[in-house]
């Protein structure tokens, strides 16, 4: 990644929360690489050292706000990218409460310890997925319930202790690394099939609905502006500004593969339907209405910033994520 806008980072401390996970990861090589003391909290210290994996491992759990307090204060960081969280829509159907409480109370833990180190900035990150402020009522599924909760939350603390904190709404993340984003199933699925074993065809879902999807390193790269130019208080989209169907999505795998994509396409469902994709077919999860909703307001009420107004661009084309998404997989099953 270009890390020209690294000068007035450069040395800092930066706490990462998930910093396993598959932004975290991204994160962590970028920002180690451009010379920031890069701190990545998650439940498994030994399994990122196994990995070999950059930064420092520090073992933190939002649910335990006690263990979250002390870490950050022995931490002190300069800036803080918290990306830890539950962000599977299936799992938030099977777990509601968890992940409200993952993704909300955990936000909160991570702002209350940041009472103790008032110079700290904070790019708190959700999701375009996430209730707006009228749709809290109405929610598509719990995750996007649990994500307007996050924002809420963030900018009441915000508001009340008087922390600087940034608000990341990025739209659906793809790219090389463990995830369970549909670009990263539909390559696992491909990947089985390269290799001859027998599978039964993905099954998709035939709506016409479209999704933006970004890179997550250059997500990584919006991230680093908005630690260092954005405002105190605002919330960024981070998008691609493209928006592309499923169909489209497999015929970019299709591209990229000697045969074509084994799936199975499904009758659209009535546009009111929530449905989500999985390796196992068709579950709840967004509905199109959401997906496609142009109106979309930030917790407060006032309609999000992007993270372009701040000069970002994507740089990764979406054919070339493909492609290495797919180098991802074939290279985990050697």
């Amino acid at each position: 990644m270009d890390g020209t806008l690294m000068s007035g980072l450069h040395g800092a401390k930066l706490l990462i929360t998930g910093g396993s996970g598959f932004t975290g990861r991204q994160a962590s090589a970028h920002f180690v690489s451009k010379g920031m003391k890069v701190l990545a909290m998650t439940r498994e210290p030994k399994h990122w050292e196994r990995e070999d994996l950059p930064g420092t491992p520090i073992y933190g759990d939002l649910n335990d706000g006690v263990q979250i307090r002390k870490a950050i204060k022995e931490v002190q960081p300069d800036y803080v990218l918290h990306l830890a969280g539950q962000n599977a829509v299936q799992t938030s159907w099977k777990e509601p409460l968890q992940t409200v409480q993952v993704n909300m109370i955990g936000t909160l833990h991570v702002l209350d310890a940041l009472r103790e180190c008032p110079r700290s900035r904070c790019v708190v990150v959700t999701s375009k997925l996430k209730s707006s402020l009228f749709e809290m009522f109405s929610p598509a599924h719990p995750y996007a319930f649990s994500k307007g909760l996050q924002e809420l939350a963030a900018v009441a603390w915000s508001e009340m202790f008087d922390l600087d904190v940034i608000l990341a709404e990025p739209s659906n993340l793809i790219g090389p690394g463990p995830s369970i984003g549909i670009c990263s199933l539909l390559a696992q699925h491909a990947v089985q099939e390269e290799l001859g074993k027998a599978v039964s065809p993905f099954l998709l879902h035939a709506s016409q609905s479209t999704r933006d999807y970004v890179d997550v390193r250059d997500a990584v790269l919006a991230y680093e502006m908005l630690l260092q130019h954005g405002e105190r208080g605002n919330a960024y989209e981070i998008a691609s500004g493209t928006r592309r169907t499923l169909q489209d999505v497999v015929q970019a795998f299709d591209s990229q593969l000697k045969s074509r994509l084994s799936v199975s396409w499904q009758l659209p469902l009535p546009m009111s339907e929530p449905i989500a994709v999985t390796s196992k077919g068709i579950v709840r999860g967004s509905s199109p209405a959401q997906a496609n909703s142009a109106s979309r307001t930030a917790a407060g009420g006032r309609s999000p910033l992007s993270a372009a107004d701040l000069g970002f661009q994507t740089s990764i084309p979406f054919e070339l994520s493909i492609r290495d998404i797919l180098d991802y997989y074939r290279e985990q099953r050697r």
